[in-house]
């Protein structure tokens, strides 16, 4: 029987027997306890005159954990979550789910029975994330980071705000080999392209360094254009003098 006030706050068992009883709670058989309240409610603790909020939900749906107003489902505020389970070597005796469009995505090792899967787990040999079909017909993808800090992909994209091709517009000013020469007789690098004290420093940004080798590149397209148009030059020159 409800406990509570007007009909609005209770506490109380619902569910349905045929032709015993029908008291489903919010046309749900629940078969057992339900607590409600006319805009959510809370479970919390007075120890000592001291009360705290453990556990919050709204009469939206929402629940929420360290939050008074929560926004979704399920909100948790100012903490996190812990799962711990008995230690033991088979890696799927731990894991965390949730069911995505595809299939179900967890912290596991071992392959999902219903053919689509997203894993990620720890080996020996360090982290990884892999996606599988059970027909193979998309083949496998899997990313790989080793502890010892290396990455094994498939492949990378890379998003660029710019390009270099602005190399082959006509203002570009090319250096010229005599100034080339120079700068890398006393810089002891390219133009453009981080020292080695920089790179061994702060690293290489894949993106950024693939479009400088590119331009890099480019440059040199132009210096062989260059070069051409003088060697034909010459051969004209060489055959005027033979005539």
């Amino acid at each position: 029987r409800d406990a509570g006030w007007n009909g609005n706050h209770g506490l109380g068992w619902y569910g349905y027997i045929e032709n015993v009883i029908d008291k489903k709670f919010a046309e749900v058989n629940v078969d057992g306890p339900v607590l409600y309240g006319y805009r959510g409610g809370a479970l919390g603790s007075n120890h000592q005159g001291t009360k705290n909020i453990a556990l919050r939900w709204t009469e939206n749906g929402t629940v929420g954990i360290g939050t008074n107003d929560p926004q979704d489902k399920l909100q948790i505020d100012n903490g996190g979550i812990l799962l711990t389970n008995t230690p033991t070597t088979l890696w799927n005796s731990w894991k965390v789910g949730f069911q995505t469009p595809r299939g179900t995505a967890w912290v596991t090792e071992l392959d999902h029975p219903d053919g689509y899967y997203y894993g990620f787990g720890q080996t020996n040999g360090g982290w990884y994330w892999m996606y599988n079909k059970s027909d193979n017909s998309d083949g496998d993808f899997a990313m790989k980071l080793s502890k010892c800090g290396q990455l094994e992909v498939g492949d990378v994209t890379v998003v660029m705000k710019d390009w270099c091709d602005y190399v082959f517009e006509p203002e570009y000013k090319l250096l010229s080999f005599e100034e080339l020469e120079q700068y890398i007789s006393t810089q002891k690098h390219l133009p453009g392209i981080p020292t080695e004290t920089d790179v061994l420093q702060n690293g290489v940004k894949v993106g950024e360094m693939s479009a400088l080798l590119l331009k890099k590149i480019e440059e040199l397209t132009l210096y062989l254009i260059q070069l051409k148009k003088e060697i034909e030059e010459m051969k004209k020159e060489i055959k005027s003098l033979k005539n």
